[in-house]
């Protein structure tokens, strides 16, 4: 397993963004915060999170691709991080 990172995405825009990960797709994200964690909600061991807003965008990139590391992330789902909790100190999904 790799490194791990929380992201939170606002329920009001989970389904709009849901829409914008493609797995398989490489994308530039661009306009997100990047946060401190306030105690009690650090899931990983870190001092920040990633926060995807209303206007966080997706930008697909086509042309050489092949620059980029072969890897994806893949966003644990509240359901998935409980049934971890005992299994794995890293609650969030995993780097493939």
């Amino acid at each position: 397993m790799g490194n791990g990172v929380q992201g939170v995405i606002p329920r009001e825009i989970k389904l709009d963004l849901e829409k914008k990960f493609v797995v398989g797709r490489v994308d530039k994200i661009m306009r997100f915060q990047i946060l401190e964690c306030e105690i009690g909600y650090n899931t990983v061991p870190l001092d920040h999170i990633i926060f995807f807003n209303g206007r966080t965008a997706f930008d697909e990139i086509s042309e050489d691709v092949a620059r980029f590391p072969c890897h994806h992330f893949r966003f644990a789902t509240m359901e998935e991080m409980k049934t971890r909790h005992e299994k794995s100190p890293v609650l969030t999904g995993e780097v493939l």
